[in-house]
């Protein structure tokens, strides 16, 4: 390529790169009015990198498990309902990726890591909640539920890549 040729591509790609950030940062301020009053009612203002939403626990109506962003990649996944403190659910370190999956989700998510030649671990829901899984490193995910019995968020299986 000549340098005529190379010169305009450099703006182009910075141009590229600026839309890209702007765009993953307004990915972390975009939220649902519900969630944004959660999360003041916490008093947590570090930025979320990802939430999904679901039914913890009887009677608290829905809520979100979010990831926070703590750092350059890290956080913590924490549960967020109405009337309840904030629940840790635990740190991550390379990325934010945490999903919400009902029973008949998770269940069939453990059938296809029971199928997998590259995936290993299982996910055990019980009871009727929402099951929360992420990943708190680059290859390990974890899972927790609301055990009604002890009245907080439980380990439900996990997995590895």
């Amino acid at each position: 390529m000549s340098r005529a040729r190379t010169r305009g591509a450099v703006p182009r790609v910075c141009a590229a790169i600026a839309i890209a950030a702007a765009t993953s940062a307004a990915a972390l301020v975009a939220q649902p009015t519900e969630l944004a009053a959660l999360l003041k009612a916490s008093r947590i203002d570090a930025p979320v990198a990802a939430s999904c939403r679901g039914e913890f626990s009887e009677g608290r109506g829905p809520g979100y498990a979010v990831a926070v962003a703590l750092g350059a990649k890290g956080g913590r996944y924490l549960v967020l309902q109405q009337g309840a403190e904030a629940v840790e659910l635990a740190a991550f370190t390379d990325g934010a990726d945490i999903t919400c999956y009902s029973v008949d989700e998770a269940e069939r998510m453990n059938a296809a890591i029971r199928e997998s030649e590259g995936i290993h671990g299982q996910i055990k829901p019980s009871g009727g909640g929402t099951v929360v899984c992420g990943f708190v490193d680059s290859t390990t995910a974890a899972c927790w539920q609301f055990d009604p019995a002890t009245k907080r968020f439980v380990r439900a299986g996990g997995w590895i890549t």
